[in-house]
């Protein structure tokens, strides 16, 4: 429980550099408390019931960044910019476990898993 906690908190940290460091190179500055707030606006917007939560996190970001000072079109591309690397580093992750586990573990996981199911129900 206290690792799961840990790692939740490391990748929210890493989302508050992110949109520091996306903002920095945009000619925008962005405090940690005002990066960490869109961060929690970005969290609430997640709650929203959309795939990938597409649009609903989007739509917080660009807000969260028009409140502390952006206009709109640095506010979407800051966003863009920092949705893509987000999307990129966990894409390369899902890589790299599948590369680890080779695409036939990973099969033989969900067969496994599947087979148990039907047999216990």
């Amino acid at each position: 429980m206290l690792a799961a906690v840990f790692y939740a908190t490391l990748a929210q940290i890493e989302t508050v550099a992110r949109l520091i460091v996306v903002a920095a190179a945009f000619g925008m500055t962005l405090t940690v408390q005002q990066a960490a707030t869109v961060t929690v606006m970005s969290i609430v917007g997640g709650f929203v019931p959309t795939v990938g939560s597409i649009g609903a996190i989007d739509g917080s970001l660009v807000a969260g960044l028009m409140l502390f000072g952006a206009n709109a079109q640095e506010a979407v591309a800051i966003t863009l910019v920092g949705r893509a690397i987000s999307y990129g580093v966990s894409t390369a992750a899902g890589a790299l476990a599948l590369a680890f586990l080779g695409g036939r573990g990973v099969l033989r996981i969900f067969t496994e898993r599947k087979t148990n199911t039907a047999a216990a129900g």
